[in-house]
């Protein structure tokens, strides 16, 4: 359950849902309660006991349970204030010290609020939320009018324009901009250049006044002036005019209802770097989200999709949508992903909007995955870089770039998390670039970056599981010394395990009792012992090459990285070397040498160290499978989109639903006595069951069995759907067989709901 931004606890609902159900209590202690559960608090650190009382009709709607009736007072109405009607006419200095009076009591409320009814056009100001006011007094005049201030709405055109800030900036950022909603002078003061200097005291009077009434310090001032006014008063205060005007269209009102006078929108700063300030998104508190309370039939995109941060509540439940739709579907272009004229335009909004990057659509999963990973003691944070292909639509979609000499595309940079075990958890990172043509080799060089990005992410993902070591593992590509010096300052959130480049001819140094030794990496580890032999590794077929199993040998040992001339003046790093060679190479090809740097080895130099660590780097293979799922099952490179930043929010979607169908492949082959029920949904199983049955899928001598329970035999039926016939040379489907397998199972699951949801409207 969520209230905006605010996503609830469970225990939190557990105990909403027993005190609307059974407790006889207000709806004032209910919101008391609720602020203090999940620590609702303002910025002075008061409970937020009104903002919550206003969100228990939503929560009470989405558990279905009726609110306690409200309790109305009875209050003896109040005779209306009679307003003053000051007359002067003079000078500034004729009418004497000028000054603000801070509205508090009852008593100055009530004449505020008749001032206003008496000689304001607009009356009496409804504006929620905080509020300061002040009453202009003068020695020879008394009360001249007053002026308010409140909390900013949320969207203003000509002021957003003007700060340039995105969503999330906004949310974050909104408190520090104040609302001068109400100026007044009475009809009867005709004073030359009173309003700009009563502005002039109330801007200095609001930045000391509102961070001690509402502790926040604002930044800007905002107010609104009909376009028909010149705004003089204004403009002599040093307030500036923002470009444009406002649509007339209130966003609390309904669409359709009757516009109001279109508005000019001033600004006045209050510090040099407002704009800077307003404009800079907040960091996202990775894994701080709590769990979701969701049902066991829940569709698994809403525990990947429901705990989207972005602030627009419309594209937080299109985000919804467009996840259950791509797991629907799976590996559907975007017209069958949506059959309907509506919900396809909304999609296609929806990527193309600019306000939506890809890092807000995985913010989510991100978040689901953080509470996978806590339950696993290593994670496996594996990064990589792939090139997808689009140069059959490269007229047609803007912001591609060369592949060398595959063509015209993107190219994309992911980092797939997995357990020790090497079931995939999800995906880390996600960050899709296009290289312009003519691109100098120097600029080239600062894609490296991608691999400090990845590390950063691990790094967060540590964090966020206290309990959990996380081991970023690259490929050769990844051999950057800078990269070591970052996991030096990052040793307690992340570890690192790379390849090393025989090509960067890397030299180290080894201290000894009587002096150190240096030289090249690779000569080094020629003159270290084995600590085991006979260690298989498997290498699988790719490109020309033939997949064989290889017989090595393993050394290890502990040597300091010297750096390179680029970084002369840095100090040597220490890490594991573990060297893997094959023993018995074959006549044609080249033999298998690995050569592994780690940041760390439990158990030093030991033969169970440095197999923990070969085996950590042989399911580095898994993030080659995702990418190939990802292309040959998602179909990334067949989507159609106008520009290169839709092509990659569309890559999230897909990259997700490729985890999800990649994890089921592999749970059955890591842990194949895991339930089913943790595997497909309810309704899900049940159909698999029926098809299998109805369709004489399975052999006769599995016919009339109860449906399976574990994971490893619903992969397998999985598969059957498809053609799959299990056999001791493969006993287990591949992940493209399992997606097109787990394709019609989803499809024919909607058939079911859809049939019996008819069959339950329909009349007896």
């Amino acid at each position: 359950m969520r209230i905006g931004l605010r996503l609830l606890k469970p225990t939190t609902t557990e105990w909403l849902r027993a005190a609307l159900g059974t407790a006889e209590v207000s709806r004032q202690a209910l919101a008391r309660e609720l602020c203090e559960r999940e620590a609702w608090r303002n910025r002075r650190g008061t409970l937020c006991v009104a903002s919550a009382a206003k969100a228990l009709p939503v929560l009470a709607r989405q558990l279905a349970l009726p609110l306690p009736p409200p309790q109305r007072r009875r209050c003896a109405p109040r005779p209306p204030g009679a307003a003053p009607n000051p007359q002067f006419a003079g000078t500034l200095a004729e009418l004497g010290a000028v000054r603000l009076e801070e509205v508090t009591t009852a008593a100055q409320r009530r004449l505020w609020r008749a001032l206003l009814t008496a000689h304001h056009p607009q009356g009496p100001a409804q504006a929620p939320g905080c509020r300061l006011t002040y009453l202009v007094r003068s020695e020879q005049g008394g009360v001249l009018g007053g002026l308010s201030f409140v909390a900013a709405p949320m969207r203003l055109g000509p002021r957003d324009a003007a700060i340039g800030w995105s969503a999330r900036a906004r949310g974050a950022h909104l408190p520090e901009v104040v609302a001068h909603d109400r100026f007044l002078l009475a009809p009867g003061v005709r004073v030359p250049h009173l309003a700009s200097h009563v502005l002039g005291q109330a801007v200095r009077r609001v930045a000391a006044d509102w961070p001690a009434r509402h502790g926040v310090a604002p930044a800007l001032l905002e107010t609104c002036v009909a376009a028909s006014h010149a705004g003089t008063c204004y403009a002599a205060a040093g307030w500036q005019p923002a470009p444009g005007q406002t649509s007339g269209r209130p966003p609390s009102q309904p669409w359709g209802a009757a516009r109001v006078v279109p508005k000019r929108v001033w600004l006045y700063p209050l510090r040099p770097d407002w704009r800077a300030v307003l404009e800079t998104e907040p960091p996202r508190s990775w894994g701080a989200c709590p769990a979701l309370d969701l049902p066991p039939d829940a569709p698994a995109a809403a525990r990947e999709f429901g705990r989207s941060d972005l602030p627009d509540g419309r594209l937080r439940r299109r985000l919804a949508a467009m996840g259950l739709a791509w797991e629907n579907h799976l590996g559907t272009a975007l017209p069958r992903l949506f059959p309907d004229r509506a919900a396809q335009a909304a999609a296609y909004r929806f990527l193309h909007n600019p306000h939506v990057t890809l890092a807000d659509i995985l913010h989510p999963h991100r978040e689901a995955l953080a509470e996978r990973s806590r339950q696993e003691r290593t994670v496996l944070a594996v990064q990589d870089t792939t090139a997808l292909n689009f140069t059959s639509r490269a007229k047609a979609t803007a912001g591609l770039g060369p592949l060398g000499a595959r063509g015209t595309g993107l190219w994309a940079h992911a980092g797939v998390a997995f357990s020790a075990g090497g079931r995939p958890l999800g995906v880390l990172g996600l960050e899709v670039w296009a290289r312009p043509p003519n691109q100098p080799r120097g600029d080239r060089a600062k894609e490296s970056q991608r691999w400090f990005h990845s590390l950063e992410q691990a790094a967060e993902l540590g964090r966020a599981c206290p309990g959990t070591r996380v081991l970023s593992v690259g490929d050769r590509e990844s051999d950057i010394f800078a990269l070591f010096a970052r996991q030096a300052d990052l040793a307690a959130e992340v570890g690192l395990l790379v390849r090393a480049n025989a090509g960067r001819q890397r030299r180290v140094q080894v201290p000894g009792p009587d002096q150190t030794w240096r030289g090249p990496l690779f000569a080094r580890l020629d003159q270290v012992k084995p600590v085991v032999t006979g260690r298989t590794v498997r290498i699988r077929a790719r490109g020309g090459r033939q997949g064989r199993v290889a017989q090595t040998e393993i050394r290890v040992e502990r040597v300091e990285l010297c750096p390179p001339g680029t970084s002369r003046g840095a100090a040597p790093i220490p890490v594991w070397a573990v060297d893997v060679r094959e023993t018995q190479p074959p006549a044609a090809g080249a033999p298998l040498h690995w050569l592994l740097l780690a940041s760390e080895a439990d158990g030093a130099a030991t033969a169970e160290a440095a197999q923990r660590l070969v085996r950590h780097y042989e399911l580095r293979w898994g993030i080659e499978e995702f990418f190939r799922l990802l292309k040959t099952g998602a179909g990334i490179q067949d989507r159609q989109l106008r520009d290169a930043a839709s092509l990659g929010k569309a890559l999230a979607f897909d990259a997700i639903e490729t985890y999800r169908v990649f994890s089921l492949q592999r749970l059955a082959r890591e842990a194949p006595d895991t339930p089913a029920a943790t595997v497909l949904e309810p309704d899900e199983e049940a159909c698999l069951h029926t098809l299998l049955e109805a369709g004489r899928i399975l052999p006769p001598r599995e016919r009339g069995q109860p449906p399976a329970r574990d994971s490893r035999t619903v992969m397998i039926h999985i598969a059957r759907l498809v053609g799959f016939q299990p056999s001791k040379r493969q006993p287990l489907p591949g992940p493209e067989l399992l997606w097109r397998g787990y394709h019609q199972l989803r499809f024919a699951t909607l058939v079911w709901r859809a049939t019996r949801a008819t069959a339950d409207r329909a009349p007896p």
